[in-house]
């Protein structure tokens, strides 16, 4: 009986630690994509497909948070139906928007029908278990990840913490992606300021030497 609990118990440990290191693994190939690709597209995809694959569950998306306080489908891995993609809600409505609000990740291990869910959407697929949590950066909420599986959840607390650290690297990456997006913005807006004071100037210079008018116009397009 010793060595029968023995050997369990090394099998046990054995299963744990490579679940772990597949976990690591995962956030790993994670944290590459958000270093070598600026498009936030192919990194939310990475970090679903990691979700589905290491937490065992049959679908995941993501809601990123737009303008208006709206949390609108971004993408999604497992879905049956086109439902799930029509996704637009506000902060604080339904499981999604509650963990939005709150800040906290929801989870909840058998799904009933009542008010606070898309009770038609967990029909149609035939959902049991869910769970979402917020994706926060530097303090600023960016969204929320949805995981889903036909099965009531049966999950530990590594469990959760894995997902909550793949919201986590979800979340720097849509902020990354923000600050790039608000750099070329701003750098784009620089440059036709620039080119309108640059014309500004060479019509207030022409108006002072009558002798030449639309000089400098006509040397612009030549050059072009």
């Amino acid at each position: 009986g010793e060595i029968a609990a023995s050997a369990l118990y090394r099998s046990i440990l054995y299963d744990q630690t490579e679940r772990r290191l597949q976990w690591l693994t995962a956030a790993r190939s994670i944290d590459q994509a958000i270093s070598n690709s600026l498009d936030l597209h192919t990194t939310l995809n990475i970090v679903l497909d990691r979700a589905v694959h290491h937490l065992k569950v049959v679908a995941a998306d993501i809601l990123l948070l737009k303008e208006g306080n709206r949390l609108v489908y971004a993408a999604g891995r497992g879905f049956k139906s086109p439902m799930a993609s029509k996704a637009n809600l506000l902060v604080g409505q339904l499981q999604a928007g509650k963990a939005a609000l709150e800040r906290k990740t929801v989870l909840i291990a058998d799904y009933e029908c009542t008010a606070g869910w898309n009770c038609e959407l967990m029909k149609q697929e035939g959902f049991r278990g869910y769970c979402a949590v917020p994706l926060v950066a530097k303090g600023q909420l960016k969204g929320v990840i949805e995981v889903f599986d036909h099965h009531p959840f049966t999950v530990d607390t590594e469990w959760v913490e894995f997902l909550e650290s793949l919201a986590g690297q979800a979340a720097i990456s849509i902020d990354n992606a923000s600050m790039i997006e608000t750099i070329q913005r701003t750098n784009m807006e620089m440059t036709v300021a620039f080119d309108v004071t640059l014309e500004g100037w060479s019509r207030a210079i022409e108006m002072r030497n009558k002798d030449m008018p639309g000089h400098t116009k006509r040397i612009a397009d030549l050059t072009q």
